[in-house]
């Protein structure tokens, strides 16, 4: 079994996605979708997770092997892209759609030099606004970018 058939018997399983075709599901980005998979469940499933993020760690591995820290995108994709990091023997990190209005008003947090390659994971499996919004936010900090989705 490959490791797409793998994961997506997986997500099945767990019952992570769901699908209207009649009253489709609108997304951050606007796009309308009569299908939905919601990864947050990926994370209360322990064999399911495992499989998942050795699949996003083995497509860094063997994708962009150069990839020096893994970003999560805020919130979903941060719980990810740590346990992948994790894997990976990484550094992490996450950016949000937009600075906090507190604290030091941060946008990317995580303690990352300029010369790191990142790799940038969406919440839903394709590179929608907040991801987009996440590499304009890294390339701006000078951080350069390489983007699976």
């Amino acid at each position: 079994m490959s490791t797409q058939e793998l994961i997506a018997k997986d997500l099945l399983a767990i019952k992570a996605v769901f699908f209207r075709p009649n009253e489709p599901f609108t997304w951050a980005s606007g796009i309308k979708s009569p299908v939905y998979c919601d990864n947050r469940l990926i994370l209360t499933a322990p064999d399911v997770r495992i499989d998942v993020e050795n699949a996003i760690a083995q497509t860094i591995r063997h994708e962009y092997p150069e990839t020096q820290v893994v970003m999560g995108t805020s919130t979903a994709g941060i719980a990810h892209a740590a346990i992948a990091a994790h894997i990976l023997d990484l550094p992490m990190g996450y950016v949000r759609s937009g600075a906090k209005d507190h604290g030091r008003q941060n946008q990317i947090e995580g303690r990352l030099d300029v010369c790191f390659l990142s790799a940038v994971r969406s919440n839903h499996g394709r590179i929608g606004r907040l991801a987009l919004a996440a590499i304009g936010c890294l390339r701006c900090a000078v951080i350069i970018c390489r983007c699976f989705a």
